[in-house]
């Protein structure tokens, strides 16, 4: 799954579950997380959702790690 999920800094689901399955957690949350302090983001530009994807990242990352532990 490429689809892109982080408009901001261009994390797509594929990065988001290759990096919870390799570190067991999301890294990447918590790096965008830091990034929005100290850079910010442009969420509502650049999402056409128009709001932050951190709600979108974590769901794609528990659900990589739910298949991990499932299959």
């Amino acid at each position: 799954m490429d689809d892109l999920i982080c408009y901001c800094f261009g994390y797509t689901a594929k990065d988001i579950e290759q990096d919870a399955a390799v570190n067991g957690k999301s890294t990447i949350f918590d790096l965008i997380l830091s990034k929005k302090k100290t850079s910010g983001c442009w969420c509502a530009d650049k999402n056409p959702k128009g709001i932050c994807c951190l709600a979108d990242v974590r769901k794609v990352a528990e659900n990589a790690m739910k298949g991990k532990i499932e299959g």
